[in-house]
Parts: structure tokens; C-alpha cells; sequence
């Protein structure tokens, strides 16, 4: 789901690829990847930044092509008898503390602290600039700053933050290892019960 495995990151390597990212857009850079490894661009799409960072970075280091790298068998029989649980609430739930926590945020002087970063140039860090609130917030500032800004930028705010939500509860849900427990309906109390039951018939 994530980027492809690889090497460890190059600090310089990677720096480079961001500044071109940022400069050329990502899908000049998808089509360098498409060139270099047509393969492994059929698996992702110029929306995919990060794996399209990633892949450039694996290519030159290595100098191979992302799909000849060994990929980890799926197959094997784990080394440990484990358990794996998704414990949660419901997503609505969750949304109604992501717009609590993303007001608490700005009343704690977020805002503030992203002009802050500004100005020591967060801007030129590709990454970070596109971390969720930041992105948001950076583009709020760069604007001028009417009330109808401000009022924009909360709102795209909370739903990025949202949408982050739902990405991860999705994931859990296509990961079939994990068991989900919803902790509004059983508590946290019986929650432990069940954990601790399996984990002892496991043994």
C-alpha cells in the first residue's frame, strides 16, 4: 500500500527529486517513471506522489528497476504465533474529535506557528508543506487573509483530516489479519476480555 521497499533513503537524492517535484509537477515525474520502469507505473498513478518520489529514489541509488527488486513473500509461514486488532470507534465519532482538535490547534496558536515555518522556509520542503494542516494553512496565509479565507481554510482543514480518517479505516478493513473491535459498542473493559481470551486459546 505503501512505497515500494528499496534501500534506505538518500537524504540528497531525495532532496533533489522533491525540489524537481515541486518545480516540474508529479506528472513529469510519473512519466520519467513510466519510461524507466513501465511495469511498475501501471501500479500507481501520477496522483501518487510519494510512490513516484520513492521509485526515482530506488532507481538511482540502485540503479535496477523498482519491479526487479525482490518483493517479500506473502505466502510464508510467519516466524510467531500473533494477533493483530483493530480497535476503534465509529468514524463518526472520530469526525466530531477531529473538528474539536483541529479548532483546539488553531486556538493554541497554530496558525502562528505555521507563519513561524514560512518563514524559515517550510515552503521548500516539499514534504512537510503538503503534511496535512500545513498545506492547508500555507494556503491561507498566501492568500489575504479575508474571513471567507479563514473560514476556507478550517474547513478544507477538517476535511483533510477526516479523509485521512477514512483512508486508514479502509486500510484496516482490506488488511485481513487485523479483527476490528468497535469499542462504543463493547467497551473497553470487555474489549480486554476478548483480547486476553484469544491470546490464552492461542497458546
Amino acid at each position: 500500500y505503501g512505497p515500494p521497499l528499496g534501500p534506505p533513503s538518500n537524504q540528497e537524492v531525495r532532496k533533489k527529486l522533491e525540489e524537481q517535484l515541486e518545480k516540474l509537477g508529479a506528472e513529469e515525474l510519473y512519466e520519467r517513471v513510466q519510461m524507466l520502469d513501465p511495469e511498475y507505473a501501471k501500479t500507481i498513478t501520477h496522483r501518487d506522489k510519494h510512490k513516484i518520489v520513492r521509485a526515482l529514489e530506488i532507481m538511482s541509488i540502485t540503479k535496477k528497476k523498482v519491479s526487479d527488486i525482490p518483493k517479500p513473500d506473502v505466502n510464508q509461514k510467519p516466524l510467531y504465533n500473533y494477533r493483530l486488532w483493530f480497535l476503534h470507534y465509529p468514524k463518526e465519532d472520530i469526525y466530531k474529535l477531529v473538528d474539536k482538535r483541529c479548532d483546539q490547534m488553531i486556538e493554541n496558536g497554530f496558525i502562528e506557528e505555521v507563519e513561524k515555518l514560512k518563514s524559515q522556509g517550510l515552503e521548500n520542503n516539499y514534504s512537510a508543506a503538503q503534511a496535512i494542516g500545513y498545506r492547508q494553512c500555507l494556503k491561507y496565509l498566501n492568500s489575504e487573509k479575508t474571513l471567507d479565507d479563514r473560514i476556507t481554510f478550517i474547513d478544507e482543514f477538517k476535511k483533510a483530516s477526516k479523509k485521512y480518517v477514512k483512508r486508514q479505516f479502509t486500510w484496516f478493513k482490506k488488511e485481513s489479519n487485523f479483527r476490528s473491535l468497535n469499542l462504543k459498542e463493547i467497551g473497553i473493559e470487555k474489549a480486554k476480555e476478548y483480547i486476553l481470551q484469544d491470546y490464552e486459546q492461542s497458546m
